[in-house]
């Protein structure tokens, strides 16, 4: 009976180590997964930034993403000649900091900013904030239209696209 109740408690130990062993393994795989799901998210806007032009369709043309820097050095030369205050300036170099891409392209209207958030699955608040962001930087003085690109568009998401005020771009893969 001693030898049983020693191998029962030494299994035991075993199962909680087993258990302890699982519970880190789902902690990593969890961490990996929020880590993969990242660098998706960084390889679809590379993509779509690398491809604009011909995302843009006839619509808009000449077509060109916009670095940061080239944002900020529009943002500061709005400061330089007055048109914006240091708060404002505060404001928007937020929105080109967290902005996915930003196109200068050309309409029937003249010059554009195209303000995009690019996403695997595109839900309302994607689009809120490409129509926030759209609102901001247009402070910089040039005309902009907010836009989502994706993969999947949630029925959210497709509701408000549905007004026509906001670009859909649809991007291919998996």
């Amino acid at each position: 009976l001693e030898a049983l109740t020693a191998r029962v408690d030494a299994l035991t130990a075993r199962v909680e180590s087993l258990a302890a062993a699982q519970q880190r393994m789902e902690e990593v795989v969890q961490q990996l997964l929020v880590d993969v799901a990242a660098l998706k998210g960084d390889s679809l806007e590379r993509k779509f930034c690398e491809s604009a032009p011909a995302y843009l369709g006839r619509r808009y043309r000449r077509g060109r993403v916009l670095s940061k820097q080239e944002l900020v050095d529009a943002l500061d030369e709005a400061v330089d000649q007055g048109r914006l205050d240091e708060a404002e300036s505060d404001a928007i170099l937020e929105e080109i900091r967290l902005a996915d891409a930003v196109v200068r392209a050309r309409d029937a209207e003249g010059e554009i900013l195209l303000v995009a958030e690019v996403s695997a699955v595109v839900d309302r608040d994607d689009v809120a904030r490409a129509v926030r962001r759209a609102r901001v930087l247009e402070r910089l003085g040039v005309r902009t239209r907010p836009g989502v690109a994706g993969r999947r568009f949630t029925e959210g998401a497709e509701s408000l696209l549905a007004e026509g005020s906001i670009e859909r771009w649809q991007l291919e893969g998996n």
